[in-house]
């Protein structure tokens, strides 16, 4: 792994943890209208009859696209949050393509498919992104935030075992959840944060329980007041797991083999996150193709430089597309 310590400017006004972790998803842009206007709505059937909903953005550049990226966005997070689409947004005034992608019970997609969203579901994403890669048919990035990071270095893993993953050219994970038992511990610590995720999940439930109220009765899940409890409990009833234990230990980054890894990752977190402790990037120390970019503050899916909500991500993955494309031709 090369560890990169990086400094850059935000106002003081800007660098509490907290206000850059709440500022990633507020709803503010004049830029975001527009990108809604000029994006497709895009429905994917997986091979094995998942159903994702994804929304497809062409470069504002009208030469030739500097290729498709892929977004994934957080735990209860969707294509429309904020942090995606003024990503979005970056990207197509630079010549990208983009890709945003639901996961499943995300977006208001709760009617898509009978099963619960699950950490673990991994398979399908990777068919999903599958097909827009051999739909689309030129160089593909892969840019996750939160658990959408967790998803991306997963893919990366992945892909070595396919037999073409030559249009995919690196990961790039801002904020990766690595241990979801410990962010769950410390969100669970946190009055705001549990209240806020709490809040959503609970909404997501009982939009789940309306679509199929055949399978699902969550009204003693939603008196729980813990994201552990209601994991657990959720764990049990409705999965094939036998404990929140193996659950977690199924998308947990530090308990997965690296050894094969083809794909560059590339990984941006924070030394304030609130969420993500900074030690358990640790893990990536002795494994090659990986770059961590350290940052003195951001917060947790942040890096927030001024009012305009130019983030410092935005910056970084263009510098790492140049460094690849110098490579390319070096």
């Amino acid at each position: 792994m090369i560890t990169h310590e990086i400094s850059f400017r935000i106002p003081k006004f800007l660098q509490n943890a907290f206000l850059q972790t709440t500022l990633s998803s507020l709803k503010i842009g004049k830029s975001i209208p527009f990108l809604r206007r000029i994006s497709r709505l895009q429905l994917i059937t997986t091979p094995k009859g998942v159903k994702l909903l994804g929304s497809y953005t062409k470069s504002l550049n009208y030469q030739k696209s500097k290729g498709l990226v892929i977004l994934l966005h957080g735990w209860e997070g969707s294509i429309d949050s904020s942090y995606i689409l003024r990503m979005s947004m970056f990207l197509v005034n630079n010549g990208f393509d983009v890709f945003r992608l639901n996961f499943r019970d995300h977006g208001n997609t709760h009617h898509l498919n009978e099963g619960l969203f699950l950490g673990t579901l991994i398979e399908e994403i990777e068919d999903a992104v599958n097909l827009i890669i051999h739909s689309y048919q030129q160089p593909v990035y892969i840019v996750g935030f939160s658990l959408g990071g967790n998803f991306a270095i997963r893919l990366a893993l992945r892909f070595h075992k396919k037999s073409n993953p030559n249009f995919l050219k690196f990961v790039f994970s801002i904020s990766p959840v690595l241990d979801p038992k410990k962010s769950t511990i410390v969100i669970d610590q946190d009055k705001i944060y549990k209240k806020y995720f709490l809040k959503k999940w609970k909404e997501s439930l009982k939009l789940k329980q309306y679509y199929f109220p055949y399978l699902y009765d969550f009204s003693n899940l939603l008196k729980i007041n813990s994201i552990m409890e209601l994991t657990e409990k959720g764990i049990l009833k409705y999965t094939m797991y036998s404990s929140v234990e193996e659950y977690f230990s199924q998308y947990t980054i530090p308990k997965m083999n690296f050894k094969n890894l083809k794909i560059p990752i590339y990984i941006l977190s924070s030394y304030d996150d609130p969420i993500i402790p900074i030690e358990d990037f640790q893990f990536f120390k002795n494994i090659d193709k990986v770059e961590l970019f350290i940052t003195e503050k951001g917060g947790h899916n942040g890096f927030i430089m001024d009012f305009q909500f130019h983030c410092y991500y935005m910056d970084l993955f263009l510098d790492i597309y140049r460094s690849q494309i110098h490579k390319m031709f070096s």
